[in-house]
């Protein structure tokens, strides 16, 4: 008991310390004493996060693992893949000199999570907001004097570009719909004065990234070192790129094979790409409006489903809402993504984010999505995991961070995506799907 102790004393001093300086994430996992700033990235904060985590490192290794328990020591293992990624990615990789897209996401996801969610007061995320909204001209500052254009990939360039432009709605909606229920006149006018000067900030930047984008000539590859790392440490794996490449080439071919002999028992006449790509009967013209109402159908018929099939325990409570996709998140989520609940909140209410589409929509497909997504995949799965008393406040910090702040922690992904994939088949086994294609 005495080591778990240490580790539980530690893994607290190290969050402490991750909130103080990714303020973002704090908020996004329900704490809320620094609601008012956004994320460090100055170079001397940077410097001395990383000696910090080394010290957390260091004194994480003293612990004698050997005497935990099996779920304290899954507790051990999570602590040190999130230093070890930490240490990696702000590190080695130094992602801060080559992805504009965290200075753009923790802006932008700083921002939307003090609207989006009735957490506190409207007078206190107002105040809070305004303290955002200022401490942007500092964040992009230290964007600017951290990318290296040669060693910056294009291609991240362009998603912040797009996120920006997405990002009029906060400004020109949400802002002002918060204003308006401050009874608080000065705090009303100072928020919007606020919101005004942040979206001159947010074109500034813009226009510095579309003259940044001419010199950027990095590469997105990882190359071999850093993706075994990925691999193994983010998804433990423990297999060679021979191995790797060996497994992946032999469930492609069974995957084939699956998709050969289920298209035989749809259409004889037809390959299960030619059934796949279907212009015909298999697709239909839905909607935006319809769409969000599709999925509201879909969630309450796959809640009924595993209900009545017996397949999994679902609180009485869960509560997911289907909404759209705002807007500066529409350029890196084309279809739907999932908004889960802070772990640290009162409110656990779940959301499926659906991006407006003008194309044609398969719709058939939207059932698989739900049940990865929503119910009884990731929200099911989250919820479960935030409202559970069996769950300590150790273990809530250590599954929930990273969920939605990209690149700064990791998602435990056996856990998360592992689940997912797990419920997909398990949904389909049952006979969740109304239709083979």
């Amino acid at each position: 008991m005495e080591e778990y102790k240490k580790l539980e004393k530690l893994t607290e001093k190290y969050f402490e310390d991750l909130y103080k300086m990714f303020p973002t994430t704090a908020t996004v996992m329900g704490i809320h004493h620094y609601d008012r700033s956004l994320d460090h990235f100055g170079k001397k904060e940077i410097d001395s996060y990383l000696q910090r985590l080394n010290d957390y490192r260091n004194r994480l290794k003293k612990i004698k693992k050997k005497t935990l328990v099996s779920q304290q020591f899954i507790d051990y293992e999570m602590l040190r893949l999130n230093i070890h990624a930490n240490l990696r990615n702000f590190g080695r990789m130094k992602y801060w000199q080559k992805n504009p897209v965290i200075y753009t996401e923790v802006v932008m996801t700083g921002l939307y999570v003090l609207l989006s969610r009735d957490f506190s007061a409207p007078a206190v995320r107002a105040r809070n907001l305004v303290g955002r909204l200022e401490d942007i001209s500092r964040v992009f500052g230290e964007a600017r004097a951290n990318l290296i254009p040669r060693q910056t990939p294009p291609q991240f360039v362009d998603s912040a570009i797009k996120s920006l432009k997405g990002s009029d709605s906060i400004f020109s909606f949400l802002i002002p719909e918060l204003s308006k229920k401050l009874e608080d006149i000065k705090l009303q006018q100072k928020l919007l004065a606020a919101g005004r000067r942040a979206f001159l900030e947010l074109e500034g930047f813009k226009s510095f990234l579309e003259s940044f984008r001419v010199s950027a000539l990095g590469s997105m590859q990882l190359g071999e070192k850093y993706y075994l790392d990925f691999v193994r440490n983010d998804y433990y794996l423990m297999d060679n790129l021979e191995e790797l490449e060996k497994k992946g080439l032999q469930v492609l071919r069974q995957t084939k094979r699956e998709l050969s002999d289920l298209a035989r028992k749809i259409n004889p006449k037809k390959t299960w790409q030619e059934i796949l790509t279907d212009d015909g009967k298999n697709k239909i013209i839905v909607s935006d409006q319809d769409l969000l109402g599709v999925y509201k159908e879909e969630i309450a018929r796959a809640t009924a489903f595993i209900k009545e099939k017996d397949l999994l325990s679902l609180p009485e409570s869960l509560k997911i809402k289907v909404i759209e996709t705002p807007e500066f998140r529409r350029n890196v989520v084309p279809y739907i993504s999932t908004i889960s609940p802070a772990p640290f909140d009162d409110d656990q209410t779940g959301y499926v984010v659906v991006t407006p589409t003008n194309e044609t929509w398969r719709h058939f497909g939207y059932e698989i999505i739900v049940a990865h997504e929503a119910v009884p995949g990731h929200l099911a799965q989250r919820i479960i995991h935030n409202t559970s008393r069996q769950i300590s406040s150790l273990r809530r910090k250590l599954c929930g961070i990273g969920m939605f702040v990209e690149r700064k922690q990791p998602r435990q992904n056996l856990f998360d995506e592992g689940w997912a994939v797990y419920v997909e088949q398990m949904m389909t086994e049952a006979g969740y799907l109304r239709d083979d294609r």
